[in-house]
């Protein structure tokens, strides 16, 4: 085989391998609240990106740092918010929130970075709703009419 057709194949293969496993390397999995318990010992270990519902009534923001527990399936994680960005505006009772940061010896997930996701405004209707009512799962039991016009 030629020269000019054996090095631009290496480039190419070097090329695709270097981005495959530059993706990999930097992919950010986080674990969701009821897969903590399955870790043992490796929690305390390194930093940790958590994923849970926040729930409802348990932000605490004063005195600071910001406390709240996320929760997933049954499985609780009380999270104590050390970073330094604002809070983000979807960040309330029953949103999704993706936090990073590591395990304190007390138990405390403590997070430097905190993101959330809005929560699904617009769910199935629940069984004992009638036509023209919708369920948002954002005012918790509330059904809200609609007007044929909407």
């Amino acid at each position: 085989m030629s020269y000019k057709i054996i090095v631009p194949l290496i480039f190419i293969v070097v090329g695709i391998s270097w981005l495959a496993f530059s993706n990999l390397s930097n992919a950010n999995y986080f674990y969701p609240v009821n897969e903590l318990p399955e870790m043992g010992d490796k929690l305390y270990e390194h930093g940790l990106r958590v994923k849970g519902r926040i729930v409802a009534g348990s932000i605490r923001k004063d005195p600071k740092p910001i406390r709240f527990t996320i929760k997933e399936e049954e499985a609780e994680l009380e999270v104590r918010y050390v970073g330094e960005e604002p809070l983000p505006d979807l960040f309330k009772d029953r949103a999704e929130a993706v936090v990073d940061g590591k395990m304190a010896a007390d138990g405390v997930f403590e997070a430097e970075h905190l993101q959330a996701k809005c929560s699904s405004k617009y769910e199935s209707l629940p069984p004992e709703a009638s036509e023209g009512q919708a369920y948002s799962a954002e005012y918790g039991d509330e059904k809200i009419a609609q007007s044929p016009n909407n």
